[in-house]
């Protein structure tokens, strides 16, 4: 497999889902085989490396809408490329994380991690939403995986 790393909010001038599908024929003339775009959940400010992302079901709405996204990847498998998604699922980002006050047993305050309260992986309901994240960006985004 020949891989290339996408940061969608740099890849185009527009930085969007819908302007990347231009680029796509560049890709699949380069011999690339796989797309990992870097992570999308929506995340503070504009532009960002996407690590820091607050609401894991949704996509940077900078970068377009989910429709958007779906019609990259469809995109994609129409030059016969894999799409894969770096997804962040052991912390979230300071701005705009609203969790910690709505929903404050989603963290272990004790647990403090590099980037805030540790989650509680041990509460079920916590557990269920992080491990349905990814399986809802397969499913309903068509990805071929996550990183």
């Amino acid at each position: 497999a020949v891989v290339y790393e996408m940061h969608t909010g740099t890849f185009t001038p527009e930085g969007t889902f819908r302007a990347a599908i231009a680029k796509l024929p560049y890709l699949a003339e380069l011999g690339v085989t796989v797309i990992e775009v870097m992570p999308v959940a929506q995340f503070g400010g504009e532009r960002g490396w996407g690590y820091d992302g607050v609401l894991l079901y949704a996509p940077h709405s900078a970068y377009g809408t989910p429709d958007d996204f779906k019609a990259f990847i469809d995109a994609a498998h129409g030059y016969g490329l894999s799409v894969v998604l770096d997804i962040v699922l052991n912390h979230f980002g300071p701005e705009g994380n609203y969790l910690p006050l709505l929903a404050p047993a989603f963290f272990h305050k004790e647990r403090m991690t590099p980037w805030g309260n540790g989650i509680a992986y041990d509460v079920d309901a916590v557990r269920r939403y992080i491990i349905e994240a990814p399986l809802y960006w397969l499913t309903e985004y068509h990805l071929d995986g996550l990183r």
